[in-house]
């Protein structure tokens, strides 16, 4: 029949009717569309539910062809190390506003004071709990650097990010975690740190976000073990599973300063339910399992 379009404010479906097979999208898992013959107009139906297949490791899908549910496995496993000739990061990637950040050394460099993002544009979170860490460097410019990682990135205006500002002088710095929600910025924790060597670019410290639901964990550590952890939970989250990447910005002192190495993102930790196996991991197929 003839084209219809989406009320996002009321959720009906908007069309001239006259029977219900007028209404029909084709599309078995957003509920059968049924016609309201008072008004002629078309209306959802109700969805289907596949999230009875969600487990730590899989997630249910629905096939559009005919409302079927299948378990669907969840695994994301991303990892760039920039270990390549210098110049623009890769085609992984998608840089907003411009292709500041680069690589040089075998690492990532900020060739500009503007506040640069990076974002990874090959394999995407399936569902929107995972973690994402980096290694952020201590500027060799005697210059501030804000440096951090970012995850569940819908647009500009919505997304969470951890952002270390790590003084090349002193060798201290501040980790803070912010969320951006409709273009405004808001701080959910702020932690700071000491312990990175003033002026030593070859010790680097890891910051590491993970999100589950609306609980969000920050950890930080160096080559001596753990520096920080802590736990926050937001109270209006951010649930869509976005994109994930990275952060950075330097003062004047520190353009062209190495800020960022070993970046990777992949799924939660989960447990296989035997206690005598470590290092518990999803597997590609679903699954959950250990190394004894």
């Amino acid at each position: 029949p003839g084209a219809f379009y989406f009320d996002f404010v009321d959720f009906t479906l908007t069309m001239t009717c006259f029977s219900d097979l007028d209404c029909d999208d084709g599309n078995f898992c957003n509920g059968i569309e049924t016609c309201d013959l008072v008004t002629n107009t078309c209306e959802f139906g109700t969805p289907v539910d596949c999230s009875g297949l969600d487990d730590q490791c899989s997630v249910g899908v629905c096939n559009p062809l005919d409302g079927s549910c299948s378990s669907q496995p969840s695994l994301f496993s991303v990892v760039d190390t920039f270990t390549r000739a210098g110049g623009f990061l890769s085609s992984d990637w998608i840089q907003t506003p411009a292709d500041y950040l680069q690589i040089g050394f075998n690492e990532v460099i900020n060739t500009n004071t503007v506040s640069s993002y990076a974002l990874w544009d090959g394999e995407q979170p399936i569902i929107p709990d995972y973690y994402v860490q980096s290694q952020i460097l201590t500027p060799d410019r005697g210059d501030i650097s804000n440096t951090g990682v970012v995850l569940r990135y819908v647009d500009a205006d919505n997304y969470y990010r951890l952002q270390a500002s790590a003084d090349g002088v002193t060798g201290s710095g501040i980790a803070t975690l912010y969320s951006v929600k409709n273009s405004v910025e808001n701080v959910l924790g702020t932690y700071g740190f000491t312990g990175l060597p003033p002026g030593n670019i070859d010790y680097p410290a890891t910051i590491k976000l993970s999100i589950k639901g609306s609980e969000l964990k920050v950890s930080i550590t160096d080559n001596g073990g753990e520096i920080f952890a802590g736990t926050v939970v937001d109270s209006d989250p951010i649930l869509e599973k976005g994109s994930v990447g990275f952060f950075s910005s330097v003062g004047p002192g520190a353009t062209g300063a190495r800020v960022l190495d070993n970046w990777e993102a992949g799924s939660l930790s989960c447990d296989d339910g035997v206690s005598c196996t470590v290092n518990d991991a999803c597997t590609p197929t679903g699954g959950c399992a250990g190394t004894i």
